[in-house]
């Protein structure tokens, strides 16, 4: 039965776009003495870093956990770093590290949750009918459950891009691969998710239709004359 989702989830939202500079404002104050300041940097991140995590495990308990690991690696690196790329894109290379990780020393992909790559806001800002939301929410587990099948690496590129919306350069920094190997997983990755999509839609509407019909036929009475 499809659940409505009644509120934001801070999980699945993007923070609004935050300027650089003050990241460098803050970690300079850091590096000046100012204790509080790494306070405030890292609670700037905080929606944001748990997003990531969330996207890429797939399951708030790993995602709050790799969160948690992110910003102990944040404070004892931090005094070491002296901005020679973003400090986004120096954050995001360590979550997506700490993800890959994750993954490897456990079982986490097969507890994977089918709603992590729901924009929790849509439903409150669009408020759709109840059969709008039940298509809406098989269409966002059709996608999660397809990305979450890619490889690791292509699953990594397509989150950077899609969803915390970055550009490639800073994507090849973050996953370590040169802007072109980026390119070419991502065209690679694309074209798995379009496969993989049109197999679960195909499937989803096979069972839709019931056991007595043929499948991929459901939708025209005069398919199979």
């Amino acid at each position: 039965m499809c659940k409505t989702q009644r509120q934001t989830d801070p999980r699945t939202e993007r923070t609004p776009h935050m300027h650089p500079l003050a990241d460098q404002i803050l970690i300079q104050r850091y590096h000046s003495g100012d204790r509080e300041a790494l306070e405030r940097l890292l609670q700037r991140w905080n929606t944001e870093v748990l997003s990531l995590a969330y996207r890429l495990t797939a399951n708030r308990e790993d995602a709050l956990d790799i969160r948690q690991q992110t910003f102990l690696k944040v404070y004892n690196a931090l005094p070491a770093f002296r901005a020679e790329s973003r400090f986004s894109t120096w954050l995001y290379r360590i979550v997506v590290n700490t993800c890959r990780d994750h993954l490897r020393s456990s079982e986490t992909r097969d507890r994977a949750h089918d709603d992590a790559l729901t924009p929790g806001a849509a439903v409150e800002r669009t408020a759709p009918s109840q059969h709008d939301l039940c298509e809406q929410r098989e269409a966002y587990r059709l996608v999660a459950h397809s990305i979450m099948a890619l490889p690791a690496v292509e699953r990594e590129i397509i989150v950077l891009r899609h969803y915390q919306q970055m550009p490639f350069t800073e994507i090849a920094v973050v996953v370590g691969s040169p802007v072109t190997t980026v390119k070419s997983r991502m065209m690679r990755a694309l074209k798995r998710l379009r496969h993989d999509l049109a197999t679960l839609t195909q499937d989803a509407d096979d069972r839709a239709a019931g056991p007595g019909a043929a499948p991929g036929y459901k939708d025209d009475p005069h398919a199979m004359r």
